[in-house]
């Protein structure tokens, strides 16, 4: 063990700076591959991308079932669940041009924690508490 660590601090080969890891804020690591958030566009991951966050989806494919639970909201219609859609777009963004509070309100039952804790297990692990 102790010839493997001395080889890991010697060799250049295997070792990387933490500067090196996760250095670019907008590639998105996904099982399905690397998202370049600036140009969108996705290329299959390489060790030289040093990520250690993953979500837990691949983008692609329709969402029925999200997209229905979106109108299915009290006093849901297209503009709220365009509104919403808005929110979480910008806050997940790697650099936001914009910034934003919202303010999530209603009485219980909803669906607000929903589609939040939805939204954080898509994130996976770049969303590392998992709950809101």
């Amino acid at each position: 063990m102790a010839a493997t660590l001395s080889l890991a601090r010697s060799d250049r080969r295997i070792a990387a700076t933490i500067e090196q890891w996760d250095s670019d804020p907008w590639l998105l690591n996904t099982p399905g591959g690397i998202v370049d958030l600036s140009a969108g566009q996705s290329r299959l991951a390489i060790p030289q991308d040093y990520m250690t966050k993953m979500t837990a989806v691949a983008p692609g494919g329709d969402c029925p079932r999200f997209s229905h639970s979106l109108m299915k909201l009290p006093l849901a219609t297209v503009h709220c669940a365009t509104f919403s859609s808005a929110c979480l777009v910008i806050a997940s963004q790697a650099r936001p041009r914009e910034h934003g509070l919202f303010f999530f309100y209603g009485t219980g039952a909803n669906g607000k924690s929903v589609l939040l804790n939805t939204v954080s297990g898509i994130l996976g692990d770049y969303h590392p508490d998992g709950t809101y």
